[in-house]
């Protein structure tokens, strides 16, 4: 693999935030709370859908 770094002043842009705690930490709560709202979202779909196929499977024993 390639690179198109010559040296590396470079590849310094890409640890802007390495010396500021604070900006690690914010970024680490907000990836916290996608995972989270992901997760949760998630698991309100396969809720749902889990009651609707029940209902459904629960209507058809009904029905003749």
């Amino acid at each position: 693999m390639g690179t198109s770094f010559v040296n590396w002043k470079e590849v310094a842009a890409y640890f802007v935030f390495a010396d500021q705690p604070a900006v690690l930490v914010l970024l680490a709560a907000l990836v916290a709370v996608i995972c989270i709202f992901l997760i949760l979202s998630i698991k309100a779909h396969e809720d749902k859908a889990f009651a609707d196929y029940a209902k459904k499977g629960a209507d058809k024993q009904q029905a003749p």
